[in-house]
């Protein structure tokens, strides 16, 4: 019994200590935290500033994804400018064990937001403007010509069937199905821009010249820029 009381006496001691020991250390906080409390932060807000070429230009060089799921203009039966059962449909079929990093899936997995748009074209129904009458008539000799003359020669073949140019190439600038990157290069005067999808590069002077003449056609168009702002 003597034994067992003595166990019991010194554990009660101990669990005293154990209590007194907090209350030690409480009794002298004030004065640590006193010598510890660190003086008054200053903060500072910093202003954001674009990056600027040497010449003062706006910096936007680098290598750049244009991916994205989004339609360049809204189907006939699309009504909303956002939104809708098209865009719940098209969600439900990306399956979500799929890799970004696969290849050729970036474009597909790309959202603008949760509240998609039906197309990138800003008019009232969403859609490019039909051809104008000449335009229109040009397109139905060139698609009769087609169906006798499909296989007669290179002339008669589409220049993406060589990968010459890709309709990707625009203008407008579009995501093509798979490799949606370009590069901008910029130097005085001029903006390089080149997509990775056929490799092509479209030179825009910034320098305020004109136009070529009408009569100076190029295979991608004759491009002019300038900056603003």
């Amino acid at each position: 019994m003597h034994l067992r009381f003595s166990v019991i006496r010194d554990s009660t001691a101990v669990a005293t200590l154990a209590l007194l020991l907090p209350l030690c250390g409480f009794a002298q906080a004030p004065e640590s935290v006193a010598q510890t409390t660190p003086s008054a932060k200053v903060t500072t807000t910093k202003t954001w500033a674009a990056r600027r070429t040497p010449d003062g230009q706006p910096d936007l060089q680098g290598i750049w994804s244009n991916a994205s799921n989004v339609p360049l203009q809204r189907p006939v039966e699309g009504q909303s400018g956002r939104g809708g059962p098209r865009v719940a449909q098209g969600a439900g079929q990306l399956e979500v064990h799929y890799d970004l990093g696969q290849y050729g899936l970036d474009r597909s997995h790309e959202k603008v937001a949760e509240d998609t748009r039906l197309s990138l074209v800003t008019t009232p129904d969403g859609r490019i403007p039909p051809l104008v009458p000449e335009a229109q008539k040009r397109a139905a000799l060139r698609a009769a010509y087609n169906r006798e003359h499909q296989w007669d020669g290179p002339e008669s073949r589409p220049l993406a069937e060589r990968c010459i140019l890709w309709p990707n190439e625009g203008p407008p600038m579009l995501p093509p199905g798979y490799n949606p990157n370009v590069e901008i290069v910029e130097g005085p005067g001029y903006v390089a821009i080149e997509q990775e999808m056929i490799h092509d590069v479209r030179l825009i002077p910034t320098d305020g010249r004109p136009h070529l003449p009408t009569q100076v056609r190029q295979l991608m168009g004759d491009s002019v820029g300038h900056w603003e702002g």
